[in-house]
């Protein structure tokens, strides 16, 4: 029972369907990788004690917590960001962008305990992660695989196209989108070993439907290779890939770790549908893919439902 001593400090990494491993301890026997989105400090987290739990037995740590919060949202730097794009993909620059958009809130107490909320109210088909520390913390609950890997293999996913129905994702726009992410995560596995894909299919993520696709490469990647190497995909960054274009894309507002690889050395989640904080303030994000189909009040709607529900799944409301 160690391990329940003090949860003050601790990381959480959903590793099966009902198997959960919560981390806790000042020490270094085990490690998560919690890198910003630009990769610019290789953050890792190192704990004492790693212990395997159910649903049911985390639930018993982490009782409900229902908050009432005010939310502001900055929807004009979302359309600066997304015009930005689509002039770069006008002019031929990059075929997909993502522009993000982010709403703040004052920091409340202890916000770890939203994860109590998160284990409620999160549905099965999403991952669920997260830190919490003095100062800082992130909790989600992802529908994106960053990467499964072994010494003999990495798998990963292509998830693109966003919809509150099915039929949304039979349209051309979306279908395209999802192509240039294959297309992308291919290119880039491609020289470490064969690499083999299912064809796209639609899967329900909680209130939301997406494409998505499974890839395997036949080849063993370091861990820090491969973030190097595959963060981000087109699904959160640019195709083709550039630093620069995204880099500009956060002149006037920190992402943190939103859309970054998070998790331990054999399992790693894309960190979205999640709650950043600070020592002042807690903050949503959400991202949409554009292509040269894309308008902008449509994509407006996609990150509103995101955050929707995002501050559902956390509990925390207007």
């Amino acid at each position: 029972m160690i391990v329940y001593k003090d949860l003050t400090r601790g990381a959480v990494l959903q590793v099966g369907e009902d198997c959960f491993a919560l981390y806790t301890g000042q020490g270094d026997c085990y490690e998560i990788y919690a890198p910003d989105f630009f990769l610019k400090e290789s953050c890792t987290l190192t704990y004492e004690h790693r212990i395997f739990l159910t649903r049911m037995q985390l639930l018993e740590l982490f009782p409900a917590c229902i908050e009432t919060v005010s939310w502001l949202c900055n929807e004009d730097l979302f359309r600066e960001r997304f015009e930005a794009f689509y002039r770069l993909i006008e002019q031929g620059v990059i075929q997909k962008g993502v522009p993000y958009v982010q709403q703040y809130a004052p920091l409340i107490h202890r916000p770890e305990r939203l994860f109590g909320n998160v284990l409620r109210r999160a549905d099965p088909s999403l991952y669920l992660y997260g830190f919490w520390q003095s100062g800082e913390g992130m909790l989600g609950a992802t529908p994106e695989l960053f990467c499964d890997r072994s010494s003999k293999w990495v798998q990963t996913q292509a998830i693109a196209g966003t919809a509150s129905e099915p039929s949304g994702l039979m349209r051309p726009k979306e279908r395209y989108e999802h192509q240039l992410v294959v297309d992308d995560i291919l290119g880039r596995l491609g020289p470490f070993g064969p690499c083999s894909f299912s064809q796209p299919e639609v899967r329900a993520f909680g209130q939301l439907y997406h494409l998505a696709s499974d890839i395997t490469c036949e080849a063993g990647i370091p861990v820090d290779v491969l973030m190097q190497t595959l963060h981000p995909t087109a699904a959160l960054g640019s195709y083709p890939h550039s630093w620069d274009i995204l880099r500009a894309q956060t002149l006037l507002e920190e992402r943190g770790r939103f859309g970054a690889p998070f998790g331990s050395a054999e399992r790693l989640y894309v960190a979205i549908r999640n709650i950043q904080w600070n020592d002042q303030r807690m903050v949503l994000s959400a991202g949409c893919g554009i292509v040269q189909q894309s308008d902008y009040a449509s994509e407006l709607h996609e990150v509103r439902l995101k955050l929707r529900a995002i501050a559902q799944i956390l509990g925390v409301f207007e």
